[in-house]
């Protein structure tokens, strides 16, 4: 659950603000969505992994198919990294919408399944307090990362 809510924080906290914030956070955008890496890119550690571990985990309880909502934001994230690479300012404005909109009904979906707020909305009052804890969280990480480099 928190991989998956670290996944629509990832997209609301960094991509929404990069697309949209000039030249120089739009780069910030690009290296985030680059997937020439592979595994060990920021979208694929941050957004499809944890998505691919919800789908799985719905397939081993039976109860929710996610799979058809893990396609679209997928698709929709495709759209994204390729606008983000072109430079496309507008078409990735408009793919990051979408699959924020995407993740948050799924989000909607799962809290009404389980008849509690397992997921934090954007749009819930209390969403904007996780802004700090995520950017200490990925200040950690990164320095980790940092640390290890110069390490090695």
């Amino acid at each position: 659950g928190q991989q998956i809510q670290g996944a629509m924080d990832f997209l609301y906290f960094d991509i929404k603000p990069y697309v949209r914030g000039g030249p120089r956070l739009f780069q910030l955008a690009i290296n985030a969505l680059d997937t020439s890496g592979g595994s060990n890119t920021a979208i694929e550690r941050d957004l499809f992994a944890p998505l691919r571990q919800l789908v799985l985990a719905g397939e081993e309880d039976g109860e929710v198919d996610f799979r058809p909502v893990s396609q679209k934001i997928e698709a929709s994230a495709k759209q994204l990294t390729d606008a983000a690479r072109d430079r496309k300012v507008d078409d990735a404005i408009a793919a990051s919408d979408v699959i924020i909109a995407d993740l948050s009904s799924l989000f909607t979906t799962i809290n009404k399944e389980a008849g509690s707020k397992v997921f934090l909305l954007p749009d819930d009052p209390e969403y904007e307090k996780r802004s700090d804890a995520y950017r200490s969280k990925m200040a950690e990480g990164k320095s980790t990362t940092l640390m290890k480099k110069d390490g090695d």
